[in-house]
């Protein structure tokens, strides 16, 4: 887990980089920025394996909107430096939700709203993509 000396250092450090955008990372920061990194993969394993293994009861205490929003909101925002680096990041995660993930699209999303009602919608004209929209906004 990160501490909040870890968040303030990250927020110290972006102030730096924004006033002085062209200056080399010294190998502290390299350093510190790996550490980092590796403290947040490893939480990432550790929510990994508690949403594969929580009973759902307890996993829909912590995993909802209002815990997981500001996360996936951050996550998938365009907003900030590095515009064009951001939206390929943004773009490769909603490809492999959409698509890479192993699942076959259509077959998640029966599983997901039901087997029945994908095809009512399906015979409509409306996709696999399109049908969890309109099912998750009724």
């Amino acid at each position: 887990m990160l501490r909040k000396r870890d968040v303030s250092w990250v927020k110290r450090n972006l102030k730096l980089r924004i006033e002085h955008p062209k200056k080399p990372l010294g190998s502290k920061q390299r350093q510190h920025y790996y550490r980092l990194r590796q403290k947040t993969e490893e939480t990432l394993q550790g929510l990994t394996t508690l949403l594969e293994i929580l009973p759902e009861q307890q996993s829909k205490q912590t995993f909802n909107r209002e815990n997981m929003g500001p996360f996936l909101k951050a996550l998938f925002s365009l907003k900030g430096d590095e515009i064009e680096e951001r939206r390929k990041r943004v773009l490769e995660l909603w490809h492999f939700m959409l698509i890479g993930s192993g699942h076959s699209r259509y077959s998640y999303v029966a599983n997901l709203i039901g087997e029945e009602r994908l095809q009512l919608l399906a015979e409509a004209g409306i996709n696999p993509i399109q049908a969890l929209y309109v099912v998750a906004t009724k």
